[in-house]
């Protein structure tokens, strides 16, 4: 059902970041599905974006405890949060190329760097790349 939603976003956002654009809406199905591949990645990276922000400005346990597992103060925490939701409203507003690709950049480093971490520290006991419950 998410996955179906996600993807009904994907067009729906990709008509109508065309049609801000003076664009037509996509006709092929190559570029049907290039939109859709786009819009839904998209939507995945501002959605663990925003969800890795609001874990962080309210310092979940889990959060808490793998930041205290690494080494971090805890403050570390409101620096890190409003910059991705910052990111995943960049990722997502239409147009503003520049933005996008330097919020991108960040997410991009961002994602690897933190589950690098995790998989380095060995004392995590959180799964595979940091997701918790995965083995």
């Amino acid at each position: 059902m998410l996955v179906g939603a996600v993807i009904v976003f994907a067009v729906v956002g990709g008509i109508l970041t065309a049609r801000a654009d003076g664009e037509e809406a996509p006709k092929t199905r190559a570029e049907w599905a290039r939109t859709i591949g786009y819009w839904t990645l998209t939507i995945a990276v501002a959605f663990e974006m925003v969800a890795g922000g609001i874990w962080d400005l309210l310092r979940i346990e889990f959060v808490r405890v793998s930041l205290a597992r690494l080494g971090y103060p805890l403050y570390l925490l409101y620096i890190l949060g409003p910059p991705k939701i910052l990111c995943a409203i960049a990722v997502l507003v239409p147009r503003l190329p520049r933005l996008k690709e330097w919020a991108y950049s960040g997410a991009v480093i961002n994602l690897p760097r933190s589950g690098g971490f995790t998989a380095v520290d060995g004392k995590a006991d959180c799964g595979v790349g940091g997701a918790p419950g995965v083995r």
